[in-house]
């Protein structure tokens, strides 16, 4: 909380190449990123902290990105349909499971192969009974 009020701050008061260098920096992390769509209507704007970000990684390395959005206030959908190899999917989750304990985030498995992870400030509501987030969660 403290840390975004800053932002708002540094962004009320900052020079115009401040925020630039700002954008540029978010955009980059960004890159090959989804914000959720609704419908046929997809917004052409930058993301926005509150956008939900869907990642379809191909591989390991491509889970960083997911912490990435998590570290700044996204939401992130992780999809695991097109990663071939069942190992690189768990070690995936399994590195986004630490990310988040590390962010003090939470996460739910919405069905097999698809997974959400939201950030500290965001909860995560379900009506499922059994919402144990000790035990392994199976790919």
């Amino acid at each position: 909380m403290k840390g975004r009020l800053w932002l708002k701050l540094k962004e009320f008061f900052a020079s115009g190449d401040e925020l630039d260098d700002e954008e540029a920096r978010r955009a980059e992390s960004r890159k090959g990123l989804t914000p959720f769509r609704k419908g046929n209507i997809v917004s052409l704007t930058a993301l926005h902290p509150r956008d939900i970000v869907v990642l379809t990684p191909h591989q390991y390395q491509d889970a960083r990105k997911g912490v990435d959005c998590l570290k700044q206030g996204q939401p992130v959908i992780v999809n695991l349909s097109e990663v071939v190899d069942t190992g690189v999917g768990e070690k995936i989750i399994d590195f986004m499971l630490g990310s988040i304990y590390t962010l003090e985030g939470n996460s739910e498995k919405i069905k097999d192969g698809i997974f959400l992870f939201t950030p500290r400030e965001i909860a995560i509501v379900s009506n499922q009974q059994d919402t144990n987030s000790t035990k392994k969660i199976p790919i």
